[in-house]
């Protein structure tokens, strides 16, 4: 079971975690709760850190590109980085005036092992470099435009200077944990979370969990028929109509990401994402692929 720290903190008060423990970041807490959940049975067999390869990538903004003075293919772009302007020079095509893209600064090391420093290229100064999604490590699953051949251009309105890790969503920590086969009941992160605030003496968050049924009735939709019992005692079926089938809001698709689950449409990854959150398994089917309901 992969347990984000990030998501884990929609169910635990994780600041009074860090009071209680005396720490003051993330990486602490994720170490901490790897020996506490260790000491109770739950071994943790992995801590990994999401936002490694994104350190010192912040979102900047194009706000002019020149021709280089020694070389025609090359282009030295001004860029907006928030408190400051940075000069960078590259060969990539597709980027424009304006455009919002990942800046990898000196002293970052991407994930297909780039690491940057400052530089000179054709005796002009550069100060950093231009990211694919590949050099982030990332896909089109959790960015649109990640996969394309050139630099990512942002589709968001992030402002320049963000970290980039911020900006996705992925500055987190994610915890593997090695549940037994007596313990379904911790197979989400829920279950892990009622047991971290055992640990601590602490109260599971509310959730809203309220929501509205349409006027229509199931039957109009699907009719379920359990045919055994024994290997399946209940089989629950439910209709959501009206559906445009999209990409997920970006926090359920980075989310997902971060656990290993490729983000599919908003219908697959809500699933996905109720899987994880609660333990409980969910298929969504399109009504026109069911032969007589």
């Amino acid at each position: 079971m992969k347990l984000s720290i990030n998501w884990l903190n929609d169910f635990v008060d994780l600041d009074k975690i860090k009071k209680i423990e005396n720490i003051t970041n993330n990486f602490q807490l994720a170490e901490k709760l790897d020996e506490k959940l260790t000491g109770v049975g739950f071994e943790v067999e992995e801590i990994v850190d999401t936002g490694k390869h994104l350190r010192n990538v912040v979102v900047g903004q194009i706000t002019k590109i020149e021709k280089h003075q020694d070389a025609e293919r090359l282009f030295v772009c001004q860029v907006n980085i928030g408190e400051k302007t940075v000069q960078i020079i590259t060969s990539a095509t597709n980027v424009f005036e304006g455009a919002v893209v990942p800046v990898a600064l000196d002293g970052a090391d991407l994930a297909n092992g780039i690491k940057i420093k400052n530089s000179k290229i054709r005796g002009v100064e550069s100060q950093g470099m231009f990211c694919s999604g590949e050099e982030l490590g990332i896909d089109n699953g959790l960015y649109e435009g990640a996969e394309i051949n050139g630099i990512l251009i942002f589709k968001d309105d992030f402002a320049p200077g963000t970290p980039v890790a911020d900006a996705l969503n992925l500055n987190d920590y994610v915890l593997d944990v090695s549940i037994t086969a007596n313990r379904p009941d911790a197979m989400s992160v829920v279950g892990l979370a009622r047991e971290i605030c055992a640990i601590y003496r602490l109260s599971v968050k509310k959730q809203d969990l309220s929501f509205k049924f349409g006027d229509e009735k199931i039957e109009n939709f699907v009719k379920v028929e359990n045919k055994d019992f024994a290997l399946c005692p209940r089989y629950m079926a439910g209709a959501v109509y009206d559906v445009k089938i999209e990409k997920s809001p970006l926090l359920i698709r980075s989310r997902l990401f971060v656990v290993g689950v490729h983000p599919i449409n908003n219908i697959v990854d809500i699933t996905n994402y109720v899987l994880f959150e609660y333990g409980q398994p969910m298929h969504a089917f399109d009504q026109k692929n069911i032969d007589g309901k």
